[in-house]
């Protein structure tokens, strides 16, 4: 989620895994394809929002999520993200902001405070 350049989804793909990659911006999926193509991996692509995922009722082995701009509505936010990972699976998150997020594992609940 958040495919920027598309180091982390090459990465995984080159490591075996079936990668889905999603970003909101029309110019980093174009230039993370090209990277993708040189690099001779298999991504599949999303434009759009990665939340988009979770009316999808799809899930995932891992979610990785990389700096997202989640501005309004967090905590639902990181509860749809943490709805996408599939059972015994992993959510990796990093973010810039300089607030506490708090997970209940397990029970798709999130709240956010600073």
């Amino acid at each position: 989620m958040g495919f920027g350049e598309g180091a982390d989804a090459i990465w995984l793909a080159q490591r075996g895994w079936r990668v889905t990659a999603s970003d909101v911006s029309s110019t980093a999926l174009a230039r993370a394809s090209d990277h993708v193509a040189n690099a001779g991996v298999r991504v599949q692509v999303h434009h759009g929002d990665p939340l988009d995922f979770a009316l999808m009722n799809a899930q995932f082995d891992l979610v990785n999520v990389q700096y997202p701009a989640l501005l309004h509505e967090q905590g639902r936010s990181l509860a749809a993200l943490l709805a996408l990972v599939a059972p015994g699976g992993t959510l990796l998150f990093k973010a810039y902001e300089e607030r506490r997020w708090h997970v209940t594992a397990g029970v798709g609940a999130a709240k956010t405070s600073t």
